[in-house]
This record gives C-alpha cells, structure tokens and sequence, in this order.
C-alpha cells in the first residue's frame, strides 16, 4: 500500500512536468504530418491555433484563383479594341520603377516590345500608394510632348478625372460618371479585372498631378483574367464541414466600398462578424477586420501572399503564406 500511494504521489507530481514535453512531442508529430502535404509550420504553437480556428480570411489572388493573370484585351468604355491602350500599357508597366506585379507582368508578357517607339524614356513616376491607388509615368521622346500615363483602380482614376468644355476643364458630371461605373459594373460581372489607363491632356504642373487635379478624359480600359483554382469549391465545402467559415477580403476595382473605412475599431465589431465579403481594402483594413473577429472571441486564420497582407498575417492567430508567394515567411513581421 505504501509503494502503491508513493507511486500515486510521484505520478501526480511528474505529470504537470511532463505535459509541455508531451504537447511539444504532439506538435512536432502533427508538423511532421502536414510536411508530407506540403504545409510547413514555422511555429509549433501555431498548430494549436490552427486546429482551433473558426474563421479563415483569405485574399482573392493567388488564394482562390491560380494567380496567373493574364490580358484579355485593351479596350475603350464602348469595348472597342485599341492598339493605342495597348502601346499606353506597355510603356506605364515597362517605365514603372517601384516593386512590379502580377499586372504589369502579364501586360509586359503579352505585348510585343516592337509595340513602343525606341526613342521613349522615362521622365518621371509618381508611385503607387495604397491610398491613391494609382500609380503615374511621365514619359518623353514619343514625337511629341510629353505623355502622363496613369493607372490604378477604376474608381480612383474617375475621381481626379476632368474632361474639357472649349478648352476649360470641368469634372465629370453624374451622367459621364454613371456610364463608367456601368462599364466596369458589367466588365466586373463578366470576371474581368479592369484598371483604367489613359492619355492625360497636361494644363497643370507635376505637383497638381500628385494630387487630385489630373485634367483628362478616362477613356480607356486593360481588362486581365484570372480563374479561380479548379478545386476551390471542394476546398470552400471542406472548410465548411469542419466549421470553418471563409471571409474573402481583397483590393478590388468593384464600386461599393468596404464597411471598414467608415466605422470605427469598436463599430466594426458587429459588422466583421456578420459580412463574408469585404472589397476596396487596404491592408490597415484588413489588420482591423481581423482584430474585430479576434474581438469577437473568433480563433482566426489569414492566408495572404503579398506584402499588403502583412499586418493582417500578423494580427491573425495563424499566418498562412500560399506556395510561390512573393512575401516568404523570413520577411513577415513575427509571422505565425
């Protein structure tokens, strides 16, 4: 009896000892696992997170869609065919200096360089920015005057655009604007991607351009494909079965704005919970929308590739990076 009750003793006292090797013996099995399917796990207590998690944020690109973009066609808002976007595109992605993309890689990759007159240069670039979502080259040599090329997200472009009445510039009115917004509503619809690219007549110095006073006509459209992965509605019902729910959030060119720009960190609790699509957000946005379900007593999961994914792959319980992502894992910020 008495070895039976020091036995009991002994055990009781090794037990809460042991227990940290034990779940670090379990983790490191359960990573062992998931290597032989291709997931590595930086961190063991992550698997615990991912085990519990609930929510799964994911970004659109790469995530959902096989990340190939490609260029269908450059058009005007008539849906036109234009060899002039064409050679528009090719010089604004070509000259562009700061960190390149899938865009202006499939654009590059489609169009021939014979397409742009050898004597073109660069002069200048204002670059993209996630607030003015637009990016600009001031390009010479082309026989004429200089050329200011502007891209970026439909809706920022139509903002800061002007059209000319007998030489004076004037904003576009509601007509002008409602038309535009149908074109990409039905480009939207039809799974294009369309960013604006068009021709600026220049009446006002490089600071203004910086701004929000480029005087031009928007008339003039890229639209690029990219389909989504061929086993994502599989991989959207797993999820399901196993009670995670999916939230999509990504940058996006679609006129109906994120709820999270507008509310506050405390006003956005209710709302993050309820919405499954979130569009027209930056990555301050997306760190706060993961906050909130975190709030929410969520255990949440962000997968993302870029580097505007960073905050929210931070803020999240679990950071979940895709194969081929341009963000490794090293490069993010104390990364799950």
């Amino acid at each position: 009896m008495d070895s039976l009750l020091f036995s009991l003793a002994l055990a009781v006292g090794l037990t809460p000892e042991l227990l940290p090797a034990i779940i670090s013996v379990a983790l490191a099995r359960g990573a062992r696992t998931m290597s032989k399917s291709g997931v590595i796990v930086r961190r063991l207590d992550a698997m615990e997170n991912l085990g519990s998690m609930d929510v799964l944020c994911t970004d659109k690109t790469g995530a959902l869609t096989e990340g190939v973009i490609r260029l269908d066609t450059c058009v005007d808002p008539q849906g036109v065919v234009s060899p002039e976007v064409r050679r528009l595109a090719l010089l604004n992605s070509a000259f562009q200096s700061g960190m390149k993309n899938p865009l202006d890689d499939a654009v590059t990759a489609t169009i021939a360089a014979g397409e742009v007159s050898s004597d073109a240069r660069k002069l200048a670039e204002i670059p993209y920015d996630f607030s003015r979502k637009r990016l600009c080259v001031i390009v010479g040599g082309q026989n004429g005057p200089p050329l200011l090329i502007c891209k970026g997200a439909a809706t920022n472009v139509i903002d800061v655009c002007h059209h000319h009445d007998r030489g004076s510039p004037a904003a576009l009115d509601d007509h002008v604007r409602k038309q535009l917004d149908e074109v990409c509503r039905q480009w939207g619809e039809a799974r294009m991607r369309a960013r604006s690219r068009h021709p600026p007549h220049i009446r006002s110095n490089f600071q203004d351009l910086a701004g929000r006073r480029i005087r031009t006509v928007p008339a003039r459209f890229s639209l690029f494909s990219d389909p989504p992965k061929t086993d994502i509605s599989a991989i959207v019902a797993s999820l399901a079965e196993r009670g995670v729910r999916l939230k999509v959030i990504w940058e996006t060119t679609d006129m109906s704005s994120g709820i999270s720009r507008r509310m506050s960190n405390d006003a956005l609790f209710s709302p993050a919970e309820k919405t499954d699509l979130f569009v027209e957000i930056d990555p301050n946005q997306k760190e706060r929308i993961v906050a909130a379900l975190r709030k929410a007593g969520h255990v949440v999961g962000y997968l993302g590739d870029g580097i505007n994914d960073a905050p929210a792959l931070h803020e999240a319980d679990v950071g979940i990076s895709v194969e081929g992502a341009p963000m490794s894992p090293a490069k993010l910020p104390t990364p799950s």
